[in-house]
């Protein structure tokens, strides 16, 4: 099922006088099916490659629920199934540790239909199988947390049905296998899909934020583990909240997100290393409606802090946003998307992650009813937040092999050249010898996110080794000239290599080869001066494959005819008359006669294909050739002196 394509923004105003910023990133799709896929978590890993998990169920129906894993590690979105068993799977989240492992944690529904957290890993490449983190009463979406000394830490809260409901905090160190015991932190009854969260900084301590309450929002919490206990801390912020949202960075400072609950604007403040506070400001201005359903928040490598909401109050504008700022001053949001089509009916969660100066990386997920089945898709916008429209260019591949060629023949290859940019990219093509040319004449332009496949040719009519550049000017951005290395190798037509070594395995120098052009690829090879006795040989050939063998020279001279043909290549030995056969040509059945004793008889076709396979044991044999088609056959005696060969005719 295809998605209609995104042909074009419905600009919204903010305020009388505050037109959106359009996000002018290209669209991916993340899932498009039959199934309601949403609450999506992602995270940038330390390559730029995307990991994403989400929740996919049929309907409305929640044990069909199941968590889904996607990455781009490969140049594309793969998506792979984690959890398969039909007992409502949900509310995934993972984190990252130094070598990029994935570390999830999940509720799941047990055997005691209560709901208990699954952690799984990707330390040995694929998931591990689950480690139930809790059992007993219900518990909540839970949020997760790796630090260096390998332990994973959780925080989660518990819902039982006519009975307050708690925080939680505990660990699982990798190492030993071992679960912490659980620290119960604030009264909470959680009304969203995560009020806990935690982080760790470089010091292996465990940061939580969390909120109090009931569905309509309750005090920000805030705790840590630094003096070697979970302790709680003031925070400036006295109002009640909800949505909370926790980030750290590279110089250990948390960032603190929130929505005021009066308000329904989103809010942000720092508190450093040292436990000094910043006083909160407003991320997104009044006016904007109801900003919700944010999972992911992101954070660059400059302390820029990105985080993504929509909106469906339709007194203010509606879609998915995107906002950043940083040190407390925070631009205005970005439309990220309003269903330009009128293909949806409601907006869903959305996810953001950060990397580098501005790289983004947003999903979204809209629902809507389709071919009769309730459903909800992913999408995902990335770029870099602060580039101008502008072309790019990547080429692949940088150096080309020709391989081996005849002269006067020629080998293609192709150059892919992409376009991963906003704006359309021109190219010329430049080559610094003409042993190496395109048929493409330049210039050459491709349109933002396509890319061309560009031939080019290797032909030469001299023998030899031969190198070149294709340099490839362009009006990319990013590198305005790539030069692509070529190199190639021209061999004369008929030209091949035989090696004859004797029994202690020493080349034998003094071979002389006639080839005959007129029946090739058939050659015939005259070995002088040799001793009578055993020998092995082998042929190479460019764009075939190396024929071996044995050969017994039982005078002064041996002649070998050799064919060569593609993928294919068989060796004939000449005929002797130390074997007789008759009739000639055969019909059913053929005579053998050997002066030596037969251990073997076996017939090839003329490709040297073993057609027929029999033992003997004397100087005499009869061979029947039923299962034999007519034409020419090579017939090949082993004995103890060696191999006796003679071509036959099968004639009906």
């Amino acid at each position: 099922m295809e998605k209609k394509s995104l042909t074009g923004f419905l600009l919204l105003f903010f305020s009388l006088t505050v037109l959106a910023q359009v996000l002018p990133f290209p669209e991916d799709t993340v899932a498009y099916n039959d199934l309601f896929n949403n609450r999506q978590w992602v995270q940038y890993d330390s390559q730029g490659h995307l990991h994403i998990t989400y929740t996919g169920q049929s309907g409305t129906a929640a044990h069909t629920r199941e968590i889904y894993y996607v990455t781009d590690k490969t140049g594309e979105l793969e998506t792979t199934q984690i959890t398969q068993n039909s007992v409502d799977s949900n509310f995934s989240v993972f984190t990252l540790d130094d070598n990029d492992n994935i570390h999830l944690v999940y509720i799941e529904r047990d055997g005691n239909n209560n709901f208990q957290l699954l952690y799984r890993n990707t330390v040995e490449g694929d998931f591990s199988d689950p480690v139930a983190i809790t059992s007993g009463s219900n518990k909540g979406p839970a949020h997760i947390a790796w630090s260096s000394d390998n332990v994973v830490h959780f925080v989660f809260h518990t819902f039982i049905s006519g009975e307050p409901d708690y925080a939680y905090y505990k660990s699982y160190d990798l190492t030993s296998e071992t679960l912490s015991g659980e620290v119960q932190l604030a009264l909470s009854d959680a009304g969203s899909e995560h009020d806990v969260r935690v982080v760790t900084d470089s010091s292996n301590h465990a940061h939580i934020i969390l909120r109090t309450g009931s569905v309509w929002g309750g005090q920000l919490k805030y705790y840590n583990n630094k003096s070697g206990v979970i302790q709680e801390y003031n925070l400036p912020v006295a109002e009640n909240v909800d949505y909370p949202a926790l980030l750290i960075d590279n110089q250990d400072e948390i960032h603190i997100i929130y929505r005021l609950a009066s308000t329904k604007q989103i809010w942000h403040f720092t508190r450093s290393a040292e436990g000094v506070t910043s006083e909160p400001v407003a991320v997104t201005p009044a006016g904007i409606g109801s900003p919700s359903f944010y999972r992911t928040v992101g954070l660059d490598d400059n302390g820029r802090v990105y985080i993504g909401y929509q909106n469906s109050i339709t007194s203010a504008p509606t879609g998915f946003f995107l906002v950043h700022g940083k040190e407390g001053a925070f631009a205005e949001p970005f439309l990220v998307w309003d269903d330009p089509q009128d293909l949806y009916l409601l907006r869903n969660t959305s996810s953001v992650t950060a990397r580098g100066n501005g790289e983004v990386a947003f999903l979204y997920a809209p629902s809507a009813v389709r071919n009769d089945e309730v459903v909800c898709d992913i999408f995902l916008k990335q770029g870099n937040i602060f580039d101008e429209s502008e072309a790019l260019i990547e080429v692949d591949p940088l150096s080309v092999d020709f391989g081996t060629v005849e002269v006067n023949t020629w080998n293609e290859q192709m150059v892919i050249i992409s376009n991963p940019g906003l704006a359309t990219l021109n190219f010329s093509l430049a080559f610094s010898n003409n042993h190496f040319y395109s048929p493409t004449d330049g210039p050459v332009s491709v349109e933002p996110q396509s890319s061309v496949e560009i031939p080019v040719v290797f032909q030469v009519e001299q023998p030899g080794e031969y190198a070149g550049e294709l340099t490839i000017t362009s009006n990319a951005d990013n590198n305005p000239e790539v030069v692509v290395s070529l190199q190639g190798n021209a061999t004369e037509l008929f030209s091949l290599t035989f090696i004859v070594t004797d029994p202690d395995q020493q080349t034998v120098p003094d071979a002389v080869i006639t080839l005959n052009e007129e029946e090739f690829p058939a050659g015939n090879y005259h070995f002088e001066n040799l001793e009578a006795g055993q020998y092995a040989y082998s042929i190479e050939k460019a764009g075939f494959e190396t024929a071996e063998g044995s050969a017994v020279i039982v005078d002064d001279n041996l002649e070998l005819t050799v064919v060569l043909q593609p993928d294919d290549t068989s060796v004939l030995l000449p005929e002797t008359t130390e074997l007789k056969v008759f009739p000639i040509p055969a019909s059913n059945l053929l005579w053998l006669t050997s002066e030596i004793p037969m251990e073997e008889v076996i017939v090839l076709d003329m490709k040297g294909l073993v057609m027929l396979k029999y033992s003997a044991d004397g100087n005499n044999l009869s061979l029947p050739l039923h299962d034999l088609k007519e034409g020419f056959y090579i017939l090949q005696v082993k004995t103890l002196k060696g191999l006796l060969q003679h071509k036959i005719q099968i004639s009906r």
